[in-house]
């Protein structure tokens, strides 16, 4: 680019060499509005990969069905526990030492 510019620089300023010139100055800005353009593609690609990893991230709700009282939530909390107890022991059973 540099080059083309000290050759234009070198002959007379004739028209030709001044669109030359001008050819090579809309070249340069082009050149950097394609790179900020791929920028911001890359930009909106990492936001969009990142909302739809959001949107499939499975949900889990509490409630359903109804309010949960404190002794219902103890409840479901201990049966879950004997549960996953139940799990570890049989585990345990199959596991070879």
């Amino acid at each position: 680019m540099q080059l083309i510019k000290k050759l234009i620089d070198h002959h007379s300023q004739s028209p030709p060499n001044q669109a030359i010139g001008q050819l090579a100055k809309i070249c340069k800005s082009t050149m950097h509005e394609v790179l900020m353009l791929q920028q911001q593609i890359e930009e909106l690609c990492a936001a969009n990969q990142h909302q739809k990893q959001k949107r499939e991230a499975p949900r889990f709700f509490i409630a359903s069905g109804g309010i949960l009282t404190g002794a219902q939530s103890q409840q479901l909390a201990q049966e879950a526990e004997q549960a996953l107890e139940g799990e570890l022991q049989e585990w345990k059973k199959q596991a070879p030492l």
